[in-house]
């Protein structure tokens, strides 16, 4: 009986411990804009200006880059993207009607984009789908306006290791967010009023790994195993 118990046992520390490193896999690449770049508004549109002077990356070095990761956060984090160069093509970036609730503005962004982050000999590049744009509050003269985007079908061959993990994960969460401060005070609908109105940004981009279905499976093991063994010792099988 004590062998059978124990075994449920370390079959349900092995589900826990599978979960537990799954949930510590993560990346977190905070950008900031490079010299020159700016988030600019233009009617219902935004884009991002280059850097001045830029560096060109992507296809041919065609695209100015326009910001750069200045730091890095979760479990698989190595430090080997700090410093390097990315930037969004295929703007501008249209939105539809404005929706208001309250304080918040929101839009729709209707056309995707690429990113490109390049590694010092290559680059990664992805599509962009810009889910909407909004703001939020007016309060001393600061709005805090979000552009939410989702990360998708990236393409990378290189060696860094940070910039393969975003590559491998993918087609879970990699969500990329901006925070933007605007001193002007201006709410989405006064920011597409025709004239143009230029901000600072930030971001970051994050991407998580998933379970594979053998660790899921060993997982889902794992609570059974915990309550095989609760059973058994309240029934003193």
């Amino acid at each position: 009986m004590k062998t059978t118990n124990l075994g449920m046992v370390a079959l349900t520390l092995l589900g826990a411990s599978a979960v537990t490193s799954y949930a510590q896999a993560s990346l977190d690449l905070n950008l900031d804009p490079l010299s020159g770049s700016q988030l600019v508004f233009s009617g219902n549109s935004f884009n991002f200006s280059p850097a001045s002077p830029g560096t060109g990356i992507g296809p041919g070095g065609s695209i100015t880059d326009q910001w750069f990761i200045s730091s890095e956060g979760g479990s698989a984090s190595t430090g080997s993207a700090m410093n390097h160069a990315g930037a969004f093509s295929g703007g501008p970036f249209n939105y539809g009607g404005i929706n208001i609730s309250g304080l918040t503005q929101s839009a729709t962004v209707l056309n995707p984009g690429t990113l490109y982050i390049a590694d010092g000999s290559g680059y990664l590049q992805g599509t962009v789908n810009f889910i909407d744009v909004s703001t939020y509050g007016q309060a001393g003269g600061v709005i805090n306006l979000n552009v939410m985007i989702n990360l998708m079908d990236v393409i990378y061959s290189g060696a860094n290791p940070d910039l393969q993990f975003l590559t491998a994960n993918q087609q879970r969460s990699v969500d990329l967010s901006f925070q933007f401060a605007s001193g002007g005070g201006l709410n989405l609908t006064q920011l597409s009023d025709g004239n143009m109105h230029s901000t600072s940004y930030s971001g970051t981009i994050s991407a998580v790994a998933v379970p594979e279905p053998s660790s899921l499976a060993m997982s889902a093991l794992g609570g059974l195993g915990a309550l095989g063994f609760a059973f058994r010792k309240r029934y003193n099988f």
